[in-house]
């Protein structure tokens, strides 16, 4: 799936898939999200630091 979008979106830095639970609409996980991202070749990501406090 990731390879197709890429392929349809070549622009795009980055592609970005997010599940959902297919009943409520929700995120697929009750506490977390879950999501695939697909890099470019020779492309890297710096990810921000996160913390719950």
């Amino acid at each position: 799936m990731l390879g197709a979008l890429a392929q349809g979106s070549p622009a795009l830095k980055q592609v970005q898939v997010s599940y959902t639970n297919p009943e409520t609409g929700g995120d697929a996980e009750n506490i977390l999200g879950f999501y695939a991202l697909m890099l470019r070749p020779g492309q890297s990501l710096r990810l921000p630091a996160r913390s719950t406090a």
